[in-house]
């Protein structure tokens, strides 16, 4: 296939496409439509939606929460794209029927809108936020609203970390984006929704790039792949703790850039692949512990490692069943 590297190495092929909807502040449903978009092109700002009668429209964001603004300007380098709309009480306008709330749910009667097949995000009233448990390993989205038709492809958050997460085509679940600038990250293994749980199986290209809040990362038992640009550039990143999950594949750049990273902690016993460059500019003194049932499953592993950019790096081997 035809494709380009950015500057930093990046490969994006020229036929892929990223999925972008326009959804409202605190929802996850395209309520304002969606379009398909070339990785590397930029997303065509729509028209400014028509508030309710006592509210303004106050711009397009990159957060669900609203807090940081849509840069129209910036290629797309991801498969999976939210913009969310803000709206505020409009003071001038504003008469006996107003609630006093500073932000709407522009003209929304609270019903999701027929056949849909979207799923509405917890804050527009159709079920209770999402809740990571004290253990950190899974993430329950508890809804005692008719359930909802899944898809792939459909993206959300979770409202108490902010992160983003996709519908894969086999019944699991990709971690996207992570939120809320917290610098210890804890991937979930699972996601509950409407009752049935789905594995976090990847995380996804570019999902950390250029990241400057996280320093450390727990990646949760199910995650078997680690997308192309990953972790790329994250400048604070020091610790990555992959020693329980079976990880099969790293991708390329997932790791490079990151200048900071001491300690690597992995399970070697399932990695059959880590791509070119994906350590490419670390510390050259990174201590890599590496689970493995026997050392020759060490060897083979720490040989791939090696490859792609921990040459220098300090290993010791770890026994693992």
């Amino acid at each position: 296939y035809a494709h380009w590297e950015d500057a930093d190495g990046t490969v994006v092929y020229a036929d892929s496409t990223a999925s972008v909807i326009f959804a409202e502040q605190g929802e996850n449903w395209p309520k304002y439509g969606g379009l398909d978009i070339r990785y590397g092109e930029t997303v065509p700002r729509p028209a400014d939606p028509v508030p309710s009668p006592g509210y303004r429209f106050v711009n397009w964001y990159a957060d669900e929460q609203c807090t940081q603004l849509y840069d129209f300007s910036q290629p797309v380098l991801h498969k999976f794209i939210s913009i969310y709309a803000k709206f505020e009480l409009d003071q001038t306008k504003a008469d006996d029927q107003t609630t006093g709330d500073d932000s709407q749910k522009a003209g929304d009667d609270g019903q999701k809108p027929a056949d849909s097949g979207d799923y509405r995000g917890s804050d527009a009233g159709q079920g209770a936020k999402p809740v990571i448990t004290d253990d950190n390993s899974s993430t329950s989205m508890n809804d005692n609203s008719a359930s909802h038709e899944i898809h792939p492809g459909m993206n959300f958050n979770d409202t108490s970390s902010g992160s983003q997460y996709t519908f894969t085509n086999d019944d699991s679940v990709e971690y996207v984006l992570p939120g809320n600038n917290k610098s210890r990250v804890v991937i979930p293994e699972s996601m509950t929704v409407d009752g049935k749980s789905y594995p976090v199986t990847a995380v996804s290209d570019n999902a950390f790039k250029n990241n400057k809040t996280v320093t450390s990362v727990t990646i949760g038992k199910n995650i078997t792949q680690i997308g192309s640009g990953a972790f790329q550039g994250a400048s604070k990143l020091k610790s990555v703790n992959m020693k329980d999950c079976n990880v099969t594949s790293i991708g390329k750049n997932a790791f490079s850039k990151c200048k900071n990273l001491k300690s690597l902690t992995i399970n070697a016993n399932s990695l059959s692949s880590v791509s070119k460059n994906a350590f490419k500019g670390v510390k050259k003194k990174v201590k890599v512990k590496v689970y493995a049932k026997d050392k020759k499953a060490y060897n083979k592993a720490v040989k791939k490692l090696k490859k792609a950019g921990l040459k220098n790096a300090d290993f010791k081997f770890k026994k693992s069943k």
